[in-house]
């Protein structure tokens, strides 16, 4: 397996350190994990530059694991976020103002709970940037009022309530598995996003 590292993401000293962890898991524990091949260089990490590509790459190769199918394993949760994680391949996700907020929050009771190291937050928020999603900035068309009315028609919170608003506004559907939000869409005609 050829891995290729952009620059902005990993320097080559973090990727020797990583190497270096790599073989001590190997060397100390039962677990299966990722062994380098080395180059001609006897070095496990190649720098390269290719005409075209602005920056050089690092580069590591890994011998194959053979390793084993977890679809079982998966909930319909999983499945549906997959599912939209793969629909931005071609579309773009556009969310309410408050999304940022929320992403940070998750990660920071994550962190707490001691279920995310910060790097893995850190490294979270970096492939969550390379994602085509559009964070509407503007102010919900609808006033404070009207997104009483709709939150407390449907039974939503005030930021559930930004979403389905925000999806009326866009004319686009609702991708959430929240059953309050999926139940008031329905009700005003908002299409779902299906997996």
């Amino acid at each position: 397996m050829l891995r290729i590292h952009r620059p902005a993401l990993r320097t080559v000293e973090a990727v020797r350190s990583e190497i270096m962890w790599l073989a001590a898991l190997r060397r100390d524990t039962d677990l299966v994990v990722p062994e380098p091949v080395s180059s001609l260089h006897l070095d496990h990490v190649t720098v390269i530059n290719v005409e075209g590509i602005p920056e050089p790459r690092i580069c590591i190769l890994f011998h194959w694991i053979n390793g084993r199918f977890l679809d079982d394993g998966l909930t319909t949760a999983h499945q549906y976020a997959d599912a939209v994680l793969d629909s931005l391949t071609e579309a773009t996700a556009i969310v309410p103002a408050i999304w940022p907020l929320e992403v940070v929050n998750v990660l920071l009771v994550a962190e707490r709970r001691n279920r995310l190291h910060e790097s893995d937050s850190v490294r979270f928020l970096s492939l969550l940037s390379q994602l085509p999603i559009q964070v509407e900035q503007a102010w919900p068309t609808r006033s404070m009022n009207d997104l009483l009315a709709l939150g407390r028609a449907n039974d939503l919170s005030s930021y559930d309530a930004s979403y389905l608003d925000l999806a009326m506004t866009e004319g686009l559907p609702i991708a959430t598995l929240d059953q309050k939000l999926v139940a008031a869409a329905k009700r005003i005609d908002i299409p779902i996003f299906v997996a």
